[in-house]
């Protein structure tokens, strides 16, 4: 229990770091083995806030608000498709469809406790990106241009760098920092593998923090040896 408290105040002062990354492994640490309502719970919330924003740019797609408003009747229609094609890539509404992904892939595995923490992390974390993007291609159009037509843009032009940007990602984190204070998340059981946390997030950094289907999540619950094992029997 305490342990997801301390996490909350690295969370917190991992907003120092543009990249998100210590932000976003904190944030998986604190929500593996939570409820996964309260986990898409979370992802919806901070879905919710660029939704306005979303559908001001595209106003004929719904599938956000389908998604964020019953998850499990947008399911049973279309599954974990998304038909978001019209939305450009390279932009923050590019970002906010990825969010979408990934609550589906939570919701439809459900008791598979890395899948869940990961699709869930990586919606909140894609979304926050969203936020910063959107920001930044209206305080330099020049270099959103840029990249809209795949020329070089400076590193220190990127969203990363930008700092009314930035100041939009370090809010967005605090949001989520309250949000998960304000459902007391200590109180909740924290019987968890600390060692599997850590080789699952391992892999997921090694990844570039992808969407993971729950066949390889399977594979990193399993012991080393037991893989070892298992890799031999084919043979």
């Amino acid at each position: 229990m305490q342990r997801r408290q301390k996490l909350l105040d690295d969370i917190i002062a991992g907003i120092d770091d543009p990249y998100g990354g210590t932000c976003l492994q904190n944030c998986f640490r604190i929500l593996y083995g939570l409820p996964t309502d309260l986990q898409l719970e979370l992802a919806y919330f901070m879905m919710l806030r660029y939704l306005p924003i979303f559908e001001r740019k595209y106003p004929d797609i719904t599938v956000p608000r389908q998604i964020t408003s019953d998850i499990s009747k947008y399911f049973e229609t279309f599954a974990r498709g998304v038909d978001m094609r019209t939305v450009k890539s390279f932009t923050a509404e590019g970002l906010y469809v990825t969010s979408c992904d990934g609550v589906l892939l939570a919701y439809s595995h459900q008791n598979d406790l890395f899948t869940v923490t990961s699709s869930c992390t990586c919606a909140i974390d894609s979304v926050i990106d969203a936020r910063r993007t959107n920001v930044w291609e209206a305080d330099d159009p020049e270099a959103w241009e840029k990249t809209q037509k795949r020329e070089y843009v400076p590193k220190d032009r990127m969203p990363v760098f930008n700092a009314a940007g930035y100041a939009v990602f370090a809010r967005e984190w605090e949001e989520v920092v309250k949000w998960l204070r304000e459902k007391e998340i200590w109180n909740y059981p924290d019987e968890v593998n600390l060692e599997l946390i850590e080789r699952q997030l391992e892999y997921w950094i090694d990844n570039m923090y992808v969407l993971i289907v729950p066949e390889i999540a399977e594979l990193l619950s399993q012991e080393p040896d037991d893989v070892f094992v298992d890799d031999m029997n084919d043979d």
